[in-house]
């Protein structure tokens, strides 16, 4: 996740295994990625408060769309 006083983004990955031989044996791979530009009620949170409502927006259960987030999945 990422927060700055205007907007949030995070990105979902996942480490998998990979045919060509590197250092680690694993590639990571992009599942999802959001971004969203803050309310003023939202500029005034945290940085904490705004990287954890990056990830809640990311989460796979919700439904960023329904929010007029840019969710996007690969």
């Amino acid at each position: 996740t990422d927060a700055s006083d205007y907007g949030i983004g995070a990105v979902l990955s996942q480490k998998q295994p990979t045919t060509q031989a590197d250092f680690s044996g694993q590639s990571e791979v992009v599942i999802a990625y959001c971004s969203k530009h803050l309310t003023d009620t939202q500029i005034k949170w945290s940085t904490t408060e705004k990287e954890a409502f990056a990830i809640v927006l990311l989460h796979p259960g919700t439904k960023g769309e329904e929010r007029g987030i840019s969710n996007s999945a690969l």
